[in-house]
C-alpha cells in the first residue's frame, strides 16, 4: 500500500486513547509507543559538569500579555511563575553567603572590613538591575568600651549603585539577654556612614539586621562590610548571613496584578 501523507488522513472523531499506538523507528528498527508513553510527565537525566546538560529556558524580551495559570516564563531580567491566571510573580534566584566553621575574625582596627572571608574576598558580582537584600550578623568579642560599628553595603566593591534604601537595627548586648529596645537607623546610601548601627553600650556582643533594596546602574561587585567603632578582634558568629536577589531591571515599578 502506498504511503499516505498525514495531512490526507481523516481526523479522529474522538480523542486518542492512552493505549492507542504510534509507529516509530529506533536505530533502524520499527517499534511502537503508546499515547500514554508520549504524554507522561518528562523525567530529565541528571545534569553533568558540561554546559548544556541541564534543562533551561531561553531568555526572551517579551512575556505573555496575560500570564497563564501554571506558566513558567523568563525574560532578560528574571524568572517568573504564575499560580492563578494573570497573576505573575518573580521566582527568587538568591545569592547567599554564610559564616561557617570558625566564623570570621576581624583585624583589630577601625577600618572597613569584609563581613565574610569564605570565599576569600566575600565579594559578589552583580549585573545591572534592582535587588532586594537582607542580612543578620552576630559579632562576639567586640570592644567593651564601645562594641559597635558601621555597616556598608558596597564596601570595596566596584559596582555603581543608584537608589538605595535600607533599615538597619540591632542591639549592643550579650546573647540571651532581653534588651530594653532595638535601635537602628535608615539609610539611602550604600557606603559606610558616620552613625553607629545601633546605640552604643559596653557589651562585647553586637547583633544587627539590615533589610532593603538597591539598584545596580553599572555592573560590578559589592562587598558587604563593617567598621568597628573601637578596635578589637571580634568574630562574625557562625550562622551570620547576607542574602540578595534580583527582582527586576532598573526601571522596575511592579510585578503582579497591581492596578
Amino acid at each position: 500500500m502506498a504511503d499516505t501523507k498525514v495531512s490526507a488522513l481523516a481526523a479522529s472523531a474522538t480523542p486518542p486513547l492512552a493505549a492507542d499506538e504510534i509507529p516509530v523507528n529506533e536505530a533502524g528498527t520499527s517499534k511502537k509507543v503508546t499515547i500514554a508513553q508520549l504524554f507522561t510527565a518528562p523525567v530529565f537525566a541528571a545534569q553533568s559538569a558540561s554546559a548544556g546538560s541541564a534543562p533551561k529556558l531561553t531568555p526572551s524580551a517579551t512575556l505573555m500579555t496575560t500570564a497563564e495559570d501554571g506558566a513558567i516564563e523568563m525574560d532578560d531580567n528574571c524568572l517568573y511563575a504564575c499560580t492563578d491566571a494573570g497573576n505573575r510573580g518573580v521566582v527568587p534566584i538568591r545569592h547567599i553567603i554564610r559564616a561557617d566553621t570558625g566564623g570570621r575574625t576581624f583585624t583589630s582596627d577601625t577600618n572597613q572590613q569584609a563581613l565574610f572571608a569564605s570565599p576569600t574576598n566575600g565579594r559578589l558580582t552583580l549585573e545591572t538591575g534592582v535587588y532586594s537584600f537582607e542580612c543578620l550578623i552576630n559579632m562576639s568579642a567586640m570592644s567593651a568600651t564601645s562594641g559597635n560599628g558601621k555597616f556598608s553595603l558596597i564596601g570595596a566593591g566596584s559596582a555603581t549603585l543608584g537608589s538605595v534604601l535600607y533599615l538597619a537595627y540591632g542591639v549592643d548586648i550579650a546573647n540571651d539577654t532581653l534588651p530594653a529596645a532595638f535601635n537602628g537607623l535608615a539609610e539611602v546610601v550604600a557606603t559606610q556612614v558616620a552613625a553607629n548601627i545601633t546605640t552604643a553600650a559596653v557589651a562585647t556582643v553586637l547583633t544587627f539586621r539590615v533589610r532593603g533594596t538597591f539598584e545596580v546602574t553599572v555592573a560590578g561587585t559589592i562587598v558587604p562590610s563593617f567598621a568597628q567603632t573601637t578596635a578589637a578582634t571580634p568574630i562574625v558568629t557562625i550562622g551570620s548571613f547576607f542574602m540578595v536577589e534580583r527582582i527586576g531591571s532598573t526601571s522596575l515599578v511592579s510585578v503582579g496584578q497591581w492596578d
